[in-house]
């Protein structure tokens, strides 16, 4: 684990009073269940002391399209709170969320105050134009992150307003700790302009914030291949600038990644935005986070 990760974890271990280092469930506290590992990492640190949340997505299968086990379903049916990203991540969510069976207030974290959203641009072959979406991987980004975690406070306020002084000083803690980690980031990645390529971009979040230079993705449309042209003008693009870091995200790389290591000089590096590869937990966000920066400075700091 990164040094700069233990830091913090004995930081906000010190912070605590005696007694609660190990989180307590409550029986006044609200049944919450969140949806993936980055979010949940947040609720977490927002209900430490109080209760623990429920993680619902545990495996490594696409945000998108998961296939839920029925313990999973019934982790649903009994929740009396969920926090989710939105329909633009978890699509396989709402209508399960709207059946006769789900009692739980539900928040769509997207739309939380404050948010900074950023487009997806797919491109589409046969139309040549490009359809505008929100990219929903908002988590990727510290000042998201901090409006996600007073979003989340004020839900968890609005539902048990008996624990309002213990959610307000974890928020302030956490606010202070993703800060923190913002800062170092910067630091670490502060020599890192050099231009490389993704398979599928789902840190443009991450790269705004840190001011990187991705400067293509190889898919740009998650629901098809790419086209032989577009395959043909991103080589073009790796020998033009002299591409050496091609990024891919976990669990694993894609082939045509395999075939543009063998045509050309660059070499592939995992990331994991998502943290498939992380523990779920209060630690989570900021090892995913530390995690992203640390793999793309192996390659760009070269």
């Amino acid at each position: 684990m990164n040094c700069f990760i233990k830091s913090l974890i004995a930081l906000h271990l010190l912070s605590l009073p005696v007694g609660s280092a190990l989180a307590a469930t409550n029986d006044t506290a609200p049944n919450v269940l969140v949806t993936i590992k980055p979010i949940h990492s947040l609720v977490s640190r927002m209900m430490k002391g109080i209760a623990e949340p429920v993680l619902l997505m545990k495996g490594n299968q696409s945000l998108h399209h998961y296939n839920l086990r029925p313990s999973e379903r019934r982790s649903i049916s009994q929740a009396s709170l969920i926090f989710w990203v939105g329909p633009e991540l978890e699509a396989f969510l709402p209508r399960l969320l709207s059946g006769n069976n789900i009692k739980a207030k539900t928040v769509s974290l997207i739309d939380s105050k404050d948010i900074v959203k950023l487009n997806v641009q797919e491109r589409h072959e046969e139309e040549d134009h490009h359809a505008h979406q929100i990219d929903p991987h908002i988590w990727l980004s510290s000042r998201n992150a901090i409006a996600l975690t007073r979003e989340i406070a004020n839900q968890l306020i609005n539902v048990d307003p008996e624990h309002k002084k213990q959610y307000e000083k974890n928020r302030e803690t956490l606010i202070d700790e993703i800060s923190s980690l913002s800062t170092h980031i910067k630091t670490q990645l502060k020599n890192s302009s050099a231009p490389y390529i993704t398979f599928h971009n789902a840190i443009q979040y991450f790269e705004n914030e840190f001011k990187l230079n991705n400067i293509a993705s190889i898919q740009t449309n998650t629901e098809a291949s790419p086209s032989a042209h577009h395959i043909s003008d991103v080589i073009r693009r790796i020998r033009e600038n002299n591409i050496s870091c091609l990024f891919y995200n976990q669990p694993e790389q894609p082939n045509l990644i395999t075939s543009l290591q063998h045509q050309t000089r660059a070499k592939a590096y995992a990331i994991d935005p998502a943290g498939f590869n992380v523990q779920a937990g209060e630690q989570a966000w900021f090892e995913i986070m530390q995690n992203v920066a640390s793999n793309l400075s192996a390659c760009l700091n070269k």
